[in-house]
């Protein structure tokens, strides 16, 4: 029976399948071992033990003695085979060779040579460059210089790539005659080339006679889409080696992982490899399935793997300090693999090159959400696609208007935000019963996105209440507050705010000194100061976070109450930023009497419901999970529009972002179809990697059109690229800064050493820190 992609069966699958390659590398591949042996015996290391398991011809169909599996077990294999570098010819013969006179179409060919590939009774390779071919009698013979062929001085069988006079066509050379192979000395220990010489050689005709050229294209495809699978390996591997180190060596008296410089600098690491697994995961399933998008995503994870392999090879050594630069130390190793694999295909800048000039030319690319990848229609956009059909109108699509003085919204968003709450599409995740769809995370997440496309969906002022203050209701809020809250709030009535940082309590939120004193039994007397508070100045309600007892400790103590804004001691204080706006207000609370009823969950664990909130923050800051055209899109035809795409600069700068985009979407999208996913995890990762590309996305805008965003005349609106470049800060700060990001991945997901807090523990009343 068919398993579809991202089942949990075939997951599992899979987890069988890398466990049991990698025992098997464990025991007869492990790199302490191969690495001292002579070449020729580390290549011969294990190859009849993977004969043996079927890993040779995985990939192979099972009318030529292979396991008739797909590219995702290939891959699976390939990238267990990258941890320990092993030096076997698994790539030019399994994945070069084997793939080659598979795309050929020749039976007569693949039955004769598959067959003792799949056994290891033959190893064979691919050559890249071009030869030239001649007929000789009956058959054929070659001439030219082949470079850099993998496993070429060793290989039995060659498949070359030759010119006739009849087009390109591939051929086989077996024999000794004509066929002269210089080994060289490589920068990747682990993985030889050989130049090779052909004078006369005889050659056999594989597949039809010009047709090497779609061979070798669909060669490329998937072995770039392997490379990429195997540089993620490297670069997950460099971080897991790197973080026993630190937490393993001592000095100045504690785990160096406990200094912050080099948590943040394997953090970094760590949100690399993330992205990197992201986008080969990606890139090997659309390949897998032919999904339109295939190429383009095979393209993406070259150019992010190829670096991202490279750069924590490099910076395994530096935390590794001077032992890591030591040729007795294994660091060097993984530093020269990476670095080989950038240039075995193609160099990540040409990646990067081809992807610029794809969404440059405007080249139609498609977009999948988390359901689209895991075999289901996303039924419920096409609904949402029906209904829009029914109740969209220009007059909402082109509105401009400002609101009023005193109003939210102008009169034709009101009555669209009104309408779309009724039909549940503004509030899609949410129960029916208070105004959703009941609809799970991901087609929830497409339902957004589409909205967003169309620029329909709720505004940037009513974040709070939508993504945050609904949601944390729905967990914590009594019935009542259910009824009392949700409903107006997807029809639009109420907006909200956060009231949650404080002058001294920023990233140490815990610290919060605003105070709830209980009065009367059922009511409370707040009084204190809230800052950084978005859109306050407009809300109704607030979501509030006060100390409740101050003799427990700073994280316990702390109550959580829905706070109406219009209540008397209520005084909001707007804060003009940087873009001369006045989004971020202060609040200033005294003697605000406040209800018990308004109390959202348990006395005293308003840590925990506040947890509930910024998890919903840092997640909704990062967008839904989907592959697709993005903000960088956007950027590229601004550019092209502008002329400054000509400039290398700018190029250069966007095909980065384009990559970096892409990958993030790819990451979100698998952590959103695994089984056991750590949200806390990815959605830290998301928000750092979120944050980062909106600032460079800032960055390079103002650089789109200089001669509008340095001048413009008085009176006018400020240009968007202006206000990007003044904005782009906003998301390293909003929702915990990227530092704390940084200290969340390496505490929580990397297990490094946790920061000393003095006052951990100790009444909130007798900390010492104030």
């Amino acid at each position: 029976m068919a398993v579809s992609l991202g089942s949990p069966s075939r997951a599992s699958e899979l987890d069988e399948l890398r466990d049991m390659v990698r025992k098997v590398v464990a025991r007869h591949l492990p790199l302490r071992e191969t690495r001292h042996a002579d070449a020729a015996a580390a290549r011969r290391a294990g190859w009849p033990v993977l004969a043996e398991l079927g890993l040779l011809g995985i990939a192979v169909p099972e009318q030529y003695g292979g396991g008739g599996a797909g590219l995702r077990e290939q891959a699976v294999v390939f990238e267990e085979l990258a941890r320990e570098l092993t030096p076997v010819p698994y790539f030019a013969s399994a994945c070069l060779a084997a793939e080659a006179l598979l795309a050929s179409g020749d039976g007569d060919a693949c039955a004769e040579l598959l067959p003792a590939l799949v056994s290891g009774e033959l190893t064979a390779t691919l050559a890249g460059d071009p030869a030239r071919a001649e007929r000789d009698g009956s058959g054929w013979a070659l001439a030219g210089d082949l470079r850099h062929v993998p496993d070429g001085a060793d290989a039995d069988l060659v498949l070359v790539v030759a010119e006739t006079d009849r087009g390109t066509s591939l051929f086989a050379v077996t024999g000794r005659d004509g066929l002269y192979r210089e080994r060289l000395t490589t920068l990747d220990t682990t993985r030889p080339l050989a130049n090779l010489r052909l004078s006369g050689a005889p050659g056999r005709r594989i597949g039809v006679a010009g047709a090497a050229q779609s061979i070798l294209a669909r060669v490329r495809l998937r072995a770039t889409a392997l490379l990429a699978a195997e540089q993620a390996a490297l670069a997950e591997h460099c971080v897991s080696l790197t973080r026993q180190y630190l937490l393993d060596r001592r000095q100045f008296g504690r785990q160096i992982g406990a200094f912050q410089a080099l948590k943040h600098r394997l953090a970094d690491a760590a949100v690399r490899a993330e992205l990197s697994t992201g986008s080969a995961w990606y890139a090997i399933r659309q390949l897998q399935t032919d999904a339109p998008d295939a190429e383009f995503a095979v393209a993406v994870a070259a150019a992010r793997c190829g670096d991202a392999a490279l750069q924590n090879a490099a910076e395994m050594i530096q935390l590794h300090g001077g032992i890591g630069y030591t040729w007795e130390h294994v660091a060097h190793l993984y530093l020269r693999r990476a670095k080989a694999d950038q240039y075995l295909i193609d160099h990540p800048s040409t990646h990067r090159d081809r992807l610029g000039e794809a969404v440059a030319e405007r080249q139609p690319v498609a977009t999948h959400s988390a359901s689209a990848a895991t075999g289901g229609a996303p039924a419920a956009v096409e609904e949402l696609r029906r209904w829009l059909a029914d109740n969209l109108t220009a007059a909402v699509v082109d509105d401009d208007q400002p609101p009023a003085a005193g109003e939210k919204y102008s009169p034709a968003r009101r009555d669209w935000y009104r309408r779309l709450g009724q039909a549940g599409w503004a509030t899609p995740t949410w129960p029916t019963e208070f105004g959703g769809r009941g609809l799970g995370r991901d087609e929830g997440a497409a339902v957004v996105e589409e909205l967003r496309r169309r620029g329909v969906d709720r505004p940037e002022e009513d974040f709070v209440g939508v993504w945050l203050a609904g949601p944390t209701i729905l967990e914590w809020g009594t019935d009542e507050q259910r009824e009392t809250y949700l409903r107006p709030l997807a029809l639009g009535e109420h907006r909200w705010c956060q009231l949650f940082s404080e002058p001294g309590a920023g990233s140490d939120l815990a610290s919060l000194a605003t105070s709830a004193v209980r009065i009367d039994g059922d009511r409370w007397l707040v009084n204190g100061q809230k800052i950084w508070s978005s859109f306050a100045d407009t809300a109704d309600f607030g979501l509030l976070m006060a100390r409740t007892d101050p003799t427990l400790p700073k994280h316990a103590g702390i109550t959580y109450f829905l706070l109406d804004m219009r209540t008397p001691g209520v005084e909001v204080r707007p804060l003009r930023q940087m873009t001369g706006d006045a989004e971020f207000n202060e609040v200033f609370l005294t003697d605000v009497v406040v209800p018990d009823s308004a109390r959202l969950g348990p006395l005293n664990a308003g840590w925990k419901v506040g947890i509930s909130t910024l998890m919903q923050e840092r997640n909704s800051l990062t967008g839904p999970a989907v592959v697709g055209p993005g903000v960088t899109d956007q950027l590229v035809a601004e550019a092209v529009a502008s002329g400054a795409w000509r400039h290398a600069d700018v190029r250069n700068r966007l095909q980065h972002l384009l990559v970096d985009e892409r990958a993030l979407q790819a990451a979100s999208l698998r952590a959103s179809v695994t089984p056991g996913r750590d949200p806390g995890a990815i959605d830290s990762i998301r928000k750092l990697v979120s944050a980062d590309l909106h600032e460079r996305a800032g960055r390079v805008r103002v650089d789109l059109r200089p001669e509008l965003t340095m001048g413009w005349p008085a009176g006018a609106q400020m240009p968007a690229g202006t206000r990007s470049f003044l904005e782009m800060k906003k998301y390293c700060i909003a929702g915990g800064t990227s530092e704390i990001q940084r200290n969340i991945i390496a505490e929580r997901v990397l297990g490094l050493p946790r920061e000393t807090d003095p006052d951990r523990g100790k009444p909130f009343n007798a900390r010492t820190s104030r």
